[in-house]
């Protein structure tokens, strides 16, 4: 959940969101249940996810910690164009102000680049959440 988005939403409202709930950070997001019995704690933190995730699976916590680095690298590239664009405000998703345009034409440019530079590991972060640890390995072995 994006909870800034969320509290836009009571503001286009004229309400004060902290009048009717507050936000409180979990330790935990998810929890990931395999097939063979192994069960993975999504912690919110990415040390100890990574942490969990060595433990779990055998892979080094650093590539995890790499893997994720480059996810965020991704998500912050991209936000803009496909999760940050008010569907409230008047604004049409393919019409972009100028300097909405440039920030967006570098964003997607930086996204490229990562691309290229490993493909497959690329894949997997458009791949839905990995069925086995087979999916975690992957991560570390960029296959």
């Amino acid at each position: 959940t994006m909870p800034e988005l969320v509290d836009e939403l009571f503001e286009i409202a004229n309400k004060n969101p902290r009048d009717y709930f507050n936000y409180q950070k979990l330790d935990e997001s998810c929890r990931y249940f395999y097939e063979d019995g192994t069960h993975i704690i999504g912690y919110t933190d990415p040390e100890k996810f990574a942490q969990e995730a060595a433990n779990k699976t055998g892979v080094n916590a650093s590539d995890v910690i790499k893997h994720l680095q480059k996810s965020q690298f991704i998500y912050d590239s991209t936000a803009f164009l496909f999760l940050q664009k008010s569907a409230t405000k008047n604004q049409i998703f393919v019409s972009v102000s100028h300097s909405d345009r440039e920030n967006s034409k570098k964003n997607v440019e930086q996204a490229r680049a990562v691309m290229k530079k490993g493909r497959k590991s690329t894949k997997l972060l458009a791949a839905p959440v990995p069925r086995s640890r087979i999916g975690i390995r992957q991560i570390a072995h960029g296959h």
